[in-house]
């Protein structure tokens, strides 16, 4: 699989602003406004694309419309950056919909969170093209320290991730590529499909919105059955819930539950559903996962420099 990095989001450059899951209306438009507003902040222009705002008048927007809104913004040359309004239920039924071309031309950066990694997945996987699992203009965007998209907009020297929650279920450090997201919609949607990235040494980070260790369950095992979680070279994972801690029944029941994954694994709450750093997490992109060290080091630049394409 060939690698592609997106371009580095100028300073007082445009970010798009698209609606690929659920719709946005009446109480989340207020938490849209409060996402438009940091970025704005943070020197942005705004663009929402033109369905991006469109009334919930059924429980998922059309395709077509979710469609022509990623098109639009792809090519608009004012457009240096795209992010997901919110999450939700959806994302997938686009897969089979989209010209995978188009981010292969712009080469822009696409961040989204939640049930927009099925998106992120699936371009990464049909394109090469870096991705990144970030906060969504709607949620979460106000609780990251990343919401000025600081690591977009450079080409950074590698980073290290830590956190003081951190605990280590299996030892051991690898050095790979990372895949993955929202554990269920990752499960439900892509896991095993022709939309999962074959990246070589794949590292699999997740979290998940609740805490009902019972679906953790059927998801982990979901993956076992498939196949899938075999596959991974080392896994990272973030909040479960919203809660930052585990309890030390909650650690021996997810250790238990990974006993046949024979690979680093590290537990770091920093990014998830509850209020967290959530940096921006690069599916496709190499990392070191140092579960001993409970370290994650990013071995590469995120983004390339503009002026470094010609």
């Amino acid at each position: 699989m060939i690698h592609l990095s997106p371009l580095a989001v100028p300073d007082g450059g445009t970010v798009g602003v698209f609606t690929p899951s659920d719709q946005v209306g009446g109480p989340s438009r207020r938490g849209l406004e409060r996402g438009e507003r940091i970025l704005r902040t943070a020197g942005f222009d705004v663009l929402f694309a033109d369905h991006a705002l469109d009334e919930a008048s059924q429980p998922v927007a059309d395709i077509a419309s979710r469609i022509s809104d990623l098109e639009q913004l792809l090519c608009n040359d004012r457009v240096t950056a795209l992010i997901a309004s919110r999450g939700g239920k959806g994302s997938n039924g686009l897969l089979s919909h989209i010209d995978y071309a188009l981010f292969s031309k712009a080469r822009k950066p696409v961040i989204g969170f939640s049930d927009v990694c099925v998106l992120l997945n699936a371009i990464t996987a049909s394109t090469g093209l870096t991705t990144f699992y970030g906060p969504n203009v709607l949620s979460h965007l106000h609780e990251s320290n990343h919401s000025d998209l600081r690591a977009l907009r450079i080409a950074h020297p590698p980073q290290m991730l830590t956190h003081p929650k951190s605990q280590s279920i299996r030892p051991g450090r690898m050095e790979g590529r990372l895949v993955g997201g929202n554990l269920s919609t990752f499960t439900v949607s892509i896991a095993g499909s022709r939309f999962q990235p074959q990246v070589e040494c794949p590292i699999f980070f997740w979290e998940a919105g609740s805490r009902d260790w019972r679906l953790i369950s059927q998801y982990l095992n979901a993956l076992l059955v498939r196949g899938v979680l075999q596959g991974f070279a080392g896994m990272l994972i973030g909040r479960i819930g919203i809660e930052c801690d585990l309890a030390p029944l909650e650690l021996e029941f997810l250790k238990g539950l990974l006993k046949s994954v024979d690979v680093p694994v590290l537990y770091m709450p920093i990014f998830g559903h509850g209020p967290a750093e959530n940096p921006v997490l690069p599916i496709g992109g190499r990392v070191v996962l140092d579960a001993t060290e409970h370290q994650v080091i990013f071995d590469e630049a995120l983004v390339l420099a503009r002026d470094s394409v010609a």
